[in-house]
């Protein structure tokens, strides 16, 4: 039977991804164990050719001399055939010698072997600045789509190198907002570049030290810079425009604001004007993620309400609601007339919590449609989640309940993710944020918007 090409190229992928694995976990205690059976075999087979030879000349100290003259090739001038022994130990011994010799020098000439692989051999890649969770799933994503990829990396001890590396990314260590590394990276060659920092100011700057070197060098730039302040993110995608220039094209990124679109994609039934009562949210923790999601709520049912003059419940649960309340008000004064924002100050692990009596004031604190969590501790949102499940089950109220967790992984993998066609709706699921935002066709295709 015929597999067609894409399969099996996946698959011939696969397995040199598993073996490569399995060689850098393993590939220095199997050196070792081959360094000690040629040594053994080398000892034997001397042992055999000097049978003939004077008792001195046969010493164990002498042979094991002479078996240690192997690794260095310096054993010549027989007369006579060589056994099977000592013919696989002069041979596999060197071997093995060369090989821990290049790796020696490798290791020690490592960023400068890189460095001159990614200017000899790397053409239309993607340059990714910074290693975080973000930078990482990206160069996973585009190594599975067979795309060359450089990244560049201040921190030496940053443990996902080695994952990066391993996917088949190049890594150099270095700070990218210094045009000399972004130059070692091989930007004139390069077809996008991606700040995904863990600092705002650094992503924009490198942003800067990308355009300078795009008009220098005439090449055809696409850079895509990550800001993790949603308001800012808003202000800069209104002058996104202004920043394309001749042959440099800029494009700002903002994970939290494209996540609650993501998610509410999964969603596409809420709000809506069929279900009767207004639209009721309860978001637990207002965080940059919980602060998205009530804009991306409000301005959705904006759009649907027509002519329904009702306004939005969102109940905010968080220690610094109120705040966040007023916050939201003043920020986003064209959704007054769409949401009614309800803060409900309290710690997530509070008894008042925990025990769900704020969801047993009124009537109308039950009626709540759906309920996204978005706090930072996954286990303490796992644990949000499920007490609001127990506590609406009470009241006979199944809802959907979405639990917005960083990647897909750690406890929540006993729950169902959002985007499963399996999954009921009136159920606790998953959504994995840099999961669904932080893929290479979103950011980098060009017919993306």
């Amino acid at each position: 039977m015929n597999i067609p090409n894409e399969p099996r190229t996946r698959h011939r992928r696969d397995v040199r991804g598993v073996v490569r694995g399995w060689w850098r976990s393993w590939e220095w205690p199997a050196v070792g164990v081959l360094a000690l059976i040629g040594l053994a075999l080398g000892y034997l087979g001397l042992l055999r050719f000097y049978a003939d030879a004077p008792a001195w000349q046969r010493h164990p100290w002498e042979i094991l001399y002479a078996t240690t003259q192997l690794l260095s090739v310096q054993f010549g001038g027989y007369d006579r055939p060589l056994h099977w022994t000592l013919q696989v130990a002069r041979l596999l011994l060197p071997a093995i010698a060369g090989y821990a010799a290049v790796k020696g020098l490798a290791a020690l000439y490592f960023e400068q072997l890189q460095t001159l692989r990614v200017r000899l051999f790397v053409r239309n890649h993607t340059i990714i600045c910074g290693l975080g969770q973000k930078g990482l799933l990206l160069a996973r994503g585009l190594r599975a789509r067979g795309e060359p990829v450089v990244v560049i990396e201040n921190d030496a001890e940053n443990d996902l190198i080695r994952s990066a590396r391993d996917a088949g990314s190049s890594v150099l260590l270095g700070d990218a907002t210094e045009p000399y590394m972004l130059r070692r990276a091989g930007i004139s060659r390069a077809r996008h570049v991606v700040a995904v920092c863990r600092d705002d100011g650094l992503n924009a700057e490198i942003a800067i030290r990308t355009r300078e070197l795009a008009e220098l060098s005439g090449n055809s730039l696409h850079c895509v810079c990550h800001i993790f302040d949603s308001r800012l993110w808003t202000l800069l995608k209104e002058h996104q425009a202004e920043a394309v220039k001749g042959n440099f094209s800029l494009e700002f990124r903002n994970v939290y604001a494209e996540g609650a679109t993501e998610l509410l994609k999964n969603d596409p039934r809420f709000p809506d004007l069929t279900s009767g009562p207004v639209p009721h949210a309860l978001i637990v923790g207002v965080g940059r993620m919980g602060e998205s999601l009530a804009v991306e709520l409000a301005g959705r049912w904006q759009v649907v309400r027509r002519e329904d003059a009702r306004r939005m419940r969102i109940t905010l649960v968080d220690r610094h609601a109120e705040a966040k309340r007023d916050f939201l008000m003043s920020e986003y004064p064209q959704l007054a007339d769409a949401w009614e924002l309800c803060p409900v100050q309290l710690e997530v692990d509070s008894p008042e919590f925990q025990t769900g009596r704020f969801l047993s004031g009124t009537r109308q604190d039950i009626d709540i449609q759906r309920a996204y969590v978005c706090l930072d501790s996954d286990s303490l949102a796992l644990s949000a989640a499920l007490r609001i499940e127990r506590q609406l089950r009470m009241y006979n109220r199944r809802i959907a309940i979405v639990l917005r967790t960083r990647q897909y992984g750690g406890l929540a993998v006993l729950l169902r993710h959002i985007d499963d066609p399996e999954c009921p709706q009136d159920c606790v699921k998953v959504f994995g944020l840099l999961d669904h935002t932080c893929k290479p066709e979103l950011w980098l295709d060009e017919n993306v918007a």
